[in-house]
Parts: C-alpha cells; sequence; structure tokens
C-alpha cells in the first residue's frame, strides 16, 4: 500500500516537524558538495570572530509551500554579517543547538560565496520534503 501526502497534508507535517526543537543554522567553509553519506565531521564551520550560528526557534516556522509534491516550511530570513574581514564560503548546514546531530547540509548554488567584511549574508530557513508516492 502506497502512502500519499496531499500537497495541504505534506505542508502541515513539515510546520509540525519544525515545532519540536530549536534548529541552529551554520556556515561552512570547506569545498564541500554535500551527499546522503555527508557527516558532520565532513564541514569545516566557519570560525572569523564576529561570526556566530544562528538559532531558529520552533515558533518561526510560520508558512509552507507545496509546488510538484515537494513541500517546504519556511521561517523569516536570518543574516551574518563579517565585522573586520571578509568570508568565504561554500554552504550552511543545520543542527541541533547542542551541535551533535547533523540535520541537513546545502552547498550554495553560486558557491564559494564571498560576502565582504559589513555587507550582510541572508540567508531564508527552509526545510524540505516530498511526498514519494504521488497520483
Amino acid at each position: 500500500m502506497n502512502q500519499i501526502y496531499p500537497d495541504q497534508g505534506l505542508g502541515q507535517w513539515l510546520l509540525k516537524m519544525t515545532q519540536f526543537a530549536t534548529l541552529r543554522y551554520r556556515l561552512y567553509t570547506n569545498n564541500l558538495t554535500p551527499t546522503n553519506a555527508t557527516v558532520l565531521g565532513d564541514l569545516t564551520e566557519e570560525t572569523t570572530g564576529s561570526y556566530a550560528g544562528i538559532d531558529v526557534s520552533p515558533g518561526a516556522w510560520v508558512s509552507y509551500t507545496v509546488t510538484a509534491s515537494v513541500g517546504t516550511a519556511l521561517a523569516p530570513p536570518i543574516s551574518w554579517t563579517p565585522i573586520a574581514t571578509s568570508w568565504t564560503t561554500y554552504g550552511y548546514y543545520v543542527t541541533d543547538v547542542g551541535g551533535t546531530i547533523l540535520l541537513a547540509v546545502a552547498r550554495f548554488d553560486a558557491a564559494p560565496i564571498i560576502t565582504a567584511a559589513g555587507s550582510p549574508l541572508l540567508l531564508t530557513p527552509e526545510i524540505s520534503d516530498f511526498s514519494k508516492f504521488t497520483s
């Protein structure tokens, strides 16, 4: 028996999944193209003095979209701003607040991204999933 997630249901599942814990968004600086086998130890987090991971709380996830059976929960944009030196980053990853569980990783489409001192690097947090069995 195949289970199908109707578009509305898929979006609601994603919003419910994001309500359980705060997620920490982090930037990585090594030239990595993530795969299903990527583990936390494969990523090199930005370490410049003005950098810190950004927490996205459960209440921030307030909307979703579903297109062609792919659902995406969205939170408001977050940003990092280098202070003294520019940053070269290849992507971002998402962990639990303790930094022990890798939940998601993405390489920027235009990697590497060079962000000049004083200029913000903006990112819209998203968590996506799809209905494996579509009608």
